[in-house]
């Protein structure tokens, strides 16, 4: 017992040599370069590093293709409307529809496109779905009047929605316009460029030699186009020397017949049995035939055929109609235009030009 208690290790200055060697140890074990070699777990001062540790995930810049916070925002932009207009702004029923050109940006292949159609005043026409449509590119589509939904004659506005896969709404560049305005006409005056009503000679029902006048003269300048005010089918291309001169009938869609008269020599584009659509150039004003002046000799027939069945109405309220609400690019001028005195007289009714 007492040989035990001579080799005991409680001696104070075996104690004080063990507890050095155990904080020698434990620096050794905390040292960084120990703990790689051995593969342990690397001390870090985060103090030091600023907050940070090496190994932490560190948010992404958007530089290096990862999906950080920059690229998600990015990613989460919805598309953009950079331009939208109309081409014409004027729709005539039974004529060429209008044409809507665009262009969409977004991150999106296609994106889903459709208009509000709405009157002047706000009231609620339709929607019309566009469908999908390419972005990064310029677009164009048509819009006839039995798309859009208007039937009755004035001023009409559109906006265009457009929404990518994930629904997001179409934002518009700032010169881009909320609302598209655009008139619309169930008839086209007849007419482009300037002309005169002319007195009294030139109305409806005025004396002619053997009969009365059966229809509306315009008096224009020589070459001035005349359109269809409606569309329909071509039934009478003539030329009759002592009267009407060149001279064309259209059977309109709308149960009337239009007769032009004392048309330029070569300018008639169209031909028997041709359909055309509101606006279709069809001559130029002429001087021939019976003809004291360039001028359009302007009739209208209801009832029937023109000559065979037919009966002509007085044009001038219809003309001043149309004038009003689609003047298709007339002026009027001057009750009587200088120079031009129209004395031209239309055929008997019911007798044949041919």
């Amino acid at each position: 017992m007492h040989g035990l208690a001579n080799t005991s290790n409680s001696t104070p200055k075996y104690r004080a040599a063990l507890v050095a060697a155990l904080a020698v140890a434990l620096i050794l074990c905390l040292a960084p370069g120990a703990a790689a070699a051995s593969g342990g777990v690397q001390y870090v001062d985060v103090a030091a590093t600023g907050g940070t540790a090496p190994d932490a995930a560190v948010p992404d810049d958007g530089k290096s293709g990862g999906t950080g916070k920059r690229k998600r925002k990015r990613a989460a932009k919805p598309p953009v409307i950079t331009s939208l207009e109309l081409v014409s702004d004027a729709l005539v029923d039974e004529g060429r529809p209008l044409k809507l050109n665009y262009r969409i940006v977004s991150r999106a292949r296609k994106v889903r496109v459709r208009l509000v159609v709405r009157t002047s005043g706000g009231r609620y026409v339709r929607t019309v779905q566009i469908g999908l449509r390419r972005t990064r590119q310029a677009i164009s589509d048509e819009l006839s009047q039995q798309r859009l939904g208007v039937d009755r004659p004035g001023s009409y506005k559109l906006r265009m929605i457009a929404t990518d896969g994930k629904g997001r709404r179409a934002a518009r560049a700032a010169k881009v316009p909320t609302w598209l305005v655009f008139n619309f006409a169930d008839h086209r005056f007849p007419l482009t460029g300037p002309f005169s009503w002319g007195g009294d000679s030139s109305r409806f029902g005025s004396g002619r030699p053997g009969h009365i006048h059966q229809g509306q003269d315009l008096s224009a300048d020589e070459g001035s186009p005349i359109v269809a005010p409606y569309g329909g089918t071509i039934t009478w291309v003539k030329y009759q020397a002592d009267g009407a001169g060149w001279y064309v009938v259209l059977a309109g869609n709308d149960d009337r017949d239009y007769v032009f008269m004392h048309l330029k020599t070569g300018s008639i584009e169209v031909e028997q049995g041709q359909s055309v659509p509101t606006g279709k150039l069809l001559a130029r004003v002429g001087n021939t035939g019976a003809s004291s002046g360039p001028h359009l000799h302007f009739e209208i027939w209801t009832g029937g055929p023109w000559q065979f069945g037919g009966k002509p109405v007085d044009p001038r309220p219809l003309l001043e109609q149309w004038y009003e609400n689609a003047p298709g690019g007339a002026h009027a001028a001057a009750a009587s235009m200088a120079g031009l005195r129209v004395s031209a007289a239309g055929p008997a009714p019911g007798e044949p030009l041919d």
